[in-house]
This record gives C-alpha cells, sequence and structure tokens, in this order.
C-alpha cells in the first residue's frame, strides 16, 4: 500500500512538473524583455529588499506595474533587474534567470523522481501500528 502512495504521489508530481515546463515554455514563445527596478515595500524600511523584492517596470503603454518576485533575493532598493513579460498580461512578469524560470519546472520533476525511485529501487515501504 505504501509503495502505491508513492507511485501516484510521484506521478503527479511528475505531472505537474510536466504541465509546468509547457506554462514556461509559452510565456518565454510570449514574453519580451524589460528592464524593471526593485523598490521599497510598504512595509520595508532600510536600503535592502526582503528575499521576494517589490519590481516596478514601466510599459511601452506607459502603465506601471509592481509585483513581488518570490525567490530573487535581497537587492539594494534601485537596482536594476532585467525581466521577461507578457504584453497581453503584465501581471505574468517574472527576473530573467535560470531558477526565476525554471525551478517552479525542476522541482515538481526531482520530486517526482525522488518519490517513483523509493519504491521502484526497493526500498521497502511498511506501515506500522504504535508501539506500546
Amino acid at each position: 500500500m505504501g509503495a502505491i502512495v508513492f507511485i501516484v504521489i510521484g506521478v503527479a508530481a511528475l505531472l505537474a512538473g510536466a504541465w509546468q515546463g509547457v506554462r514556461t515554455w509559452r510565456f518565454l514563445d510570449r514574453a519580451v524583455p524589460m528592464i524593471g527596478h526593485v523598490v521599497p515595500a510598504p512595509e520595508q524600511r532600510g536600503s535592502m529588499s526582503s528575499a521576494h523584492p517589490i519590481i516596478e517596470f514601466v510599459t511601452p503603454d506607459g502603465a506601471t506595474i509592481r509585483y513581488r518576485q518570490n525567490g530573487m533575493g535581497a537587492r539594494p532598493l534601485g537596482t536594476p533587474v532585467s525581466l521577461l513579460y507578457d504584453r497581453a498580461t503584465p501581471d505574468t512578469a517574472v527576473v530573467q534567470g535560470f531558477w526565476t524560470l525554471w525551478f517552479p519546472v525542476l522541482g515538481p520533476l526531482l520530486l517526482g523522481f525522488a518519490f517513483l525511485a523509493v519504491p521502484l529501487f526497493g526500498v521497502e515501504i511498511g506501515v506500522r501500528g504504535a508501539r506500546p
């Protein structure tokens, strides 16, 4: 029974990673480059941003877009950053970098392979009752 659970979770994670990969490729086909800047968050004090900085950029139409970039790491305020965004939906902006683009794909794929490796390579999985 435990092996089946690991296989189901592994397959689900692989499917999620594959779907996210398709979404990333589609985004990259439509995305255009832009330069944004790290700006202070409303709750921020000091000259460094948080690990999830607020990025601001202005589209060619003149619209100002602000979004929180998860996991980019702290940067000094005003730091220019290269980003990609879809003109049809500017709120899809993401900093142009390997990890910001591909971690949502690689994370589930690695997790899926790990969950599948446990039962496929003979690690015994069992469920025990509580010990007295």
